[in-house]
């Protein structure tokens, strides 16, 4: 399901900088590819804010989404500018 704009829960995760719960939608069979109504998958979300204002355990999350991309065959996509 997405919102009026396309964005999946996926997207939404990645908009609040929830990697944990993104990783848990991704483990549930959330479909990585998705794009919404801008073309964006929630990469572009997740992958925004730069790590020097991450917090460690939000670090470590986002470590844990890109290698469960990588296993799983999935590109990660480079950072674009906010």
């Amino acid at each position: 399901m997405t919102d009026g704009v396309g964005n999946s829960a996926l997207h939404v995760a990645a908009l609040i900088n929830e990697p944990w719960h993104v990783l848990a939608i991704l483990k549930a069979g959330a479909d990585p590819e998705l794009r919404n109504a801008q073309g964006q998958t929630f990469q572009r979300y997740l992958f925004m804010t730069p790590d020097k204002l991450l917090n460690k355990k939000t670090r470590e999350g986002m470590v844990a989404v890109v290698e469960w991309l990588t296993t799983h065959g999935f590109k990660v996509e480079p950072k674009q500018a906010p």
